[in-house]
This record gives structure tokens, sequence and C-alpha cells, in this order.
């Protein structure tokens, strides 16, 4: 189980790099480029699988644990930080948290937001199939939940604002590689099945590369197949670091970034809207600000993470932990 573990995190170190290399393309650079395209199909969708993976392994089906406690430790560890992040990110750059709370990506805090509804959604869903205990009644419940989703989100049941602030965009989008990780988790037959299989795994880096072709060259947003783009590559991923971790460059650091990922996720943002502040880097050279600022940003957010770390009270106040 450790070495499991350390393979995770070094999947999280790879993934917040990633998100750190994006939102510095997009949010300092302004830019968009084959980067972008292909670190955004897989950082947020290999954080997703991940959370759902290990929900399951974690023992969300405990009978000593209700639903209620197990919403409750949910809460305070997403949506504290969601809120506490926010508010702080109100108040150093000038915002109203009504703007935050009710745009699209909520200046970038949603995932944690996302994340609780999420693991509700399972948690409410695996509670419903407990007394069946069939994975094809489990897998057809899942599939009515997404079908309630994209209706709720696509025929605009609610006005845009509430639509942003339930986040429906994002659960419509990483829904599934959610539910793919947890799946994956509970039945370890079907897991081994999938991620054993060399031929499985390259041909999901296959489909991933097509899929990449035609999202540059035809800019094409069929959710069905951002959907496969998105479980193909976080496919070929999870089957590479779980085969060949020792053997990946510098994987003793991913792990190291991994493990404070959701730290350095949350701060970064900080960062990047103090060098905004300050810089203006737009038409400078691209792959040098690129490099150099993702390993900065990625830096100073994991030793500022880890000082937070070193207060109860701040660990108490951002992070709803003692």
């Amino acid at each position: 189980m450790q070495e499991r573990l350390q393979y995770l995190d070094s999947m999280k170190g790879l993934a917040i790099i990633m998100v750190i290399m994006g939102h510095v393309e997009l949010s300092v650079l302004q830019s968009t480029t084959i980067v972008t395209t292909v670190v955004s199909y897989l950082h947020l969708p290999i954080f997703m699988f991940i959370s759902g993976l290990l929900l399951s392994r974690g023992g969300i089906s405990n009978k000593d644990k209700n639903l209620l406690s197990q919403v409750s430790t949910k809460f305070r560890r997403l949506i504290i930080p969601f809120v506490s992040f926010s508010f702080l990110y109100a108040i150093v750059f000038n915002f109203s948290l009504k703007d935050i709370f009710f745009s699209n990506y909520k200046y970038g805090f949603w995932f944690t937001f996302t994340l609780f509804f999420l693991i509700i959604i399972v948690l409410l869903v695996d509670k419903l199939a407990q007394k069946v205990n069939c994975f094809i009644y489990l897998f057809f419940l899942y599939i009515v939940f997404y079908a309630l989703l994209c209706y709720l989100h696509f025929y605009q049941i609610f006005p845009t604002e509430i639509d942003n602030l339930l986040s429906l965009p994002q659960l419509v989008y990483y829904y599934p590689v959610f539910v793919f990780g947890f799946l994956m988790g509970k039945y370890h037959a079907i897991y081994s099945w999938f991620f054993d299989n060399v031929y499985l795994a390259f041909s999901s880096l296959l489909i991933f590369v097509f899929l990449i072709f035609l999202v540059w060259n035809y800019k094409f947003d069929n959710l069905i197949l951002l959907v496969v783009l998105n479980i193909s590559g976080v496919f070929f991923v999870h089957y590479l670091f779980k085969y060949f971790n020792v053997k990946i460059p510098l994987n003793r650091v991913l792990n190291k970034f991994g493990q404070y990922s959701l730290e350095i996720y949350m701060i970064h943002f900080f960062y990047i809207g103090l060098i905004n502040s300050i810089f203006k880097l737009i038409g400078y050279s691209h792959i040098v600000y690129l490099i150099t600022l993702t390993i900065f940003l990625l830096v100073i957010s994991y030793f500022t993470g880890i000082l937070i770390s070193k207060s109860k009270l701040l660990k108490l106040i951002l992070w709803g932990t003692k």
C-alpha cells in the first residue's frame, strides 16, 4: 500500500507542475500553445482520477461511518479551504466574494468546491447501491446521475450565475474521470484487468495523441470525445507511474511536490496575481519564461505551504485541520 501511495503522490507532483505551467501560459504570458492544450487535458483529470481512486480505497462504505460524518469530514477538508482562500484572495486583490463565487472558475478556486460535490454524489450513489452490490447496477446509477447533471447544465435549467455557483460546467466535465477512478478503486479485479494490460495502456496513449491532434487542429469540443480524451490520458499516465515509477526522472522531487499538491494549487494563484500586478511579460521569450516561472511558482508555493503547516492556527483557518 505504501508503494502505491508513493506512485500516486508522484502522479500528483506531475499534475501540479502541469497546472502551474498551464496557468503561467494563460494568465501570465497570455498565450495558448500545444503545451497548454496537452497539459489542460491531463492535470485536473489526473487529480480527479486519483481522488476517486483514493475515496473508494479509503473505505467510504465503512459501516462505522455514517453518511453525515463523511460529508462533514469532506466539508471541513474541501469547503473550508475554498472559502478561506477565496476570502483571502478577495482581500489581497480587491475582489468581492460574490465575483469569485459566481464566476465560472471561481478565480481558480473551483477545484476543491467541485471535488466536494463530486464526492457527495458518489457517496449517495454508493449508499443507494450497497444492498444490491452489483457493478452493473452501480454503473447504471452513475449514468442516471450524470444524465441529470448534463440536463441541468445543457438545458440551462438555472440562470448562468446559479449554474456557475454550483460549478455545473466543471461537474459535467470531470464527473466521468472521477467516477472512473472510484470504480477502479472499488473493483480490484476490473482495476487489475485494466492496468495490468500493456496493450490497453499504449492504445490509450494512441487515442490521447489522436484526440489531441483533433483538438489542436480542428478545435472540436464534443463532450463525449473530450471525456474519452481525459480518461485515455489519465489511463496511460497511471500505467506509466504504476509500473515505471522509480525509473521516472526526478521521481523523488515529483513525490515531494505531490504530497503538497493541494497547498501548491491554492497558494500559487496568489503569486500569479502578484506577478501580473508587477510585471507585464507578454511578448517575452516564451519558453524561457514558461520554464522559469513554472519552477519559481512551484518552489515558492511549496515552501509557503510548508510554512503554513507549521502553524496550527493557520492550518485550522485555511485547511480546516489541526
